[in-house]
């Protein structure tokens, strides 16, 4: 059978989740529909996010990006990015550490897209990739360096990674 375990209705009558329970209570506009394992929160008919339980007793929240249609509607979404950062640190600094992939991170914005970028023969093209059983940190593509052609290259792909 499937239901919402004992904690995830704890939490949604007075734990971690009950800023959403009472936030849909005082929004005549808002629904919250349990489903199963997991909550439906609508807005107007339309299924605005699904919160449920992940395997390591967090929830993950996820609105729905079918809304995302102009301009504009992406950039009020930008408009929380702060929120989802800090959200996001104390989570690798409390939960789980994740200097690796921060590192990660950095190589490639250095690698492919600071000053560097047109003395270096390789593009990183993924972190983190996976193909059947194999995992790697890194996949490069040979790039080799001719600035005069590098130089623009970099600089119109660096927008498409912003």
């Amino acid at each position: 059978m499937r239901a919402l375990k004992d904690r995830f209705l704890k939490d949604l009558e007075s734990g971690m989740l009950a800023p959403l329970t009472e936030e849909v209570r005082s929004d005549h506009t808002l629904c919250l529909e349990l489903r199963g394992s997991y909550v439906d929160v609508y807005y107007r008919g339309g299924c605005m996010m699904k919160v449920e339980e992940n395997s390591d007793n967090f929830y993950l929240v996820e609105f729905n990006e079918k809304y995302f249609r102009r301009k504009d509607d992406i950039v009020k979404w930008l408009n929380v990015s702060p929120c989802l950062k800090r959200a996001m640190d104390h989570y690798f600094v409390t939960v789980v550490e994740k200097s690796e992939r921060e590192f990660q991170q950095l190589v490639v914005r250095e690698n492919n897209f600071s000053r560097i970028t047109r003395s270096t023969d390789y593009y990183v093209c993924d972190i983190e990739y996976e193909i059947g059983q194999r995992k790697f940190d890194m996949i490069a593509a040979r790039w080799p360096s001719k600035p005069h052609v590098r130089r623009r290259q970099a600089y119109d792909d660096s927008f498409l990674s912003k």
